[in-house]
């Protein structure tokens, strides 16, 4: 048995039906929406600790809180210390959307130097992290050097804690796919422009619903003219409107202009712009 796909089930089964310990082999484990709570994830972490090489552990829609997270931590800590030195080891796929975890598990994961060294995704959105967190997760991501995904929507992040975040995106070396959107909390642009203009190997980028002011979208515009790298292939911008969602109207003539410059930089862009943002983008960049 390679893979455990227990999504769905109610009321906390997913830990109730599991007996024995976890096959050794197992390396992919799905528990979406199965109502485990921190009491719970104490057995169903112990059935796991059958299981010496999991790779990828999605536990998505589940309200384990930090303390449930700390449980499951503690044993691929462990586990990931075994793997360090297997050149066969798959990198780390952690999937932690809706699971009620705060500033504290973020926290908590900064410390996992090991899980650090193996994660290649970081799913971590509609979590209720905060302003303090951003300077934790910045940490989690200078350490994580395999590190190629990370999900950040819908986490109220904000404050100086996104220079610092923007800062440790934009020097990784393989980042490819970043989801920022949703925040809410007029994220500082100066942190994304680090991002636009310098992150290599960056091919996804997702802004959009942030309040990011009219001059961070103008400032933005400017950083994506400046970048080198053509792998960017989708920046999404859209819905920066102080009344979510999006209620102001598209221009045309703007959108289309837009969408050429984007496009000479090989990037799509999304088109739910408003007519005030893309015509200050549009006057900055000389169209």
């Amino acid at each position: 048995v390679a893979a455990l796909n227990l999504d769905s089930l109610v009321k906390g089964s997913a830990a109730n039906l599991l007996q024995g310990p976890a096959p050794n082999r197992l390396t992919n484990v799905a528990v979406n929406n199965c109502e485990l709570t921190p009491e719970l994830m104490k057995p169903f972490v112990a059935w796991l600790a059958g299981a010496s090489q999991l790779s990828t552990m999605d536990i998505r829609h589940n309200p384990i809180h930090d303390e449930g997270l700390a449980v499951l931590l503690e044993l691929i800590e462990v586990q990931s210390g075994h793997l360090l030195d297997d050149p066969d080891s798959e990198p780390l796929s952690l999937m932690i959307a809706h699971c009620d975890i705060t500033r504290i598990s973020c926290e908590l994961l900064s410390k996992c130097p090991n899980t650090l060294k193996r994660l290649g995704t970081l799913d971590i959105g509609f979590n209720p992290l905060g302003e303090e967190s951003s300077v934790s997760l910045a940490s989690v991501i200078t350490a994580s050097s395999k590190l190629e995904k990370v999900l950040l929507h819908h986490c109220n992040l904000s404050g100086e804690g996104i220079l610092h975040l923007g800062s440790a995106l934009a020097s990784h070396p393989f980042i490819k796919d970043i989801d920022f959107s949703c925040n809410f909390t007029r994220a500082n642009s100066e942190g994304w422009c680090a991002v636009v203009e310098k992150a290599t190997v960056l091919e996804q980028l997702s802004l959009t619903d942030n309040e990011i002011t009219t001059k961070g979208l103008s400032d933005i515009a400017l950083a994506l003219s400046k970048r080198v790298s053509p792998t960017l292939v989708s920046l999404q911008l859209g819905g920066q409107s102080k009344t979510p969602p999006l209620a102001n109207a598209k221009n045309p003539a703007a959108h289309n202009a837009v969408s050429d410059l984007l496009n000479r930089n090989r990037v799509v862009h999304d088109s739910r712009w408003g007519a005030k943002e893309t015509v200050s983008v549009l006057s900055l960049i000389h169209i």
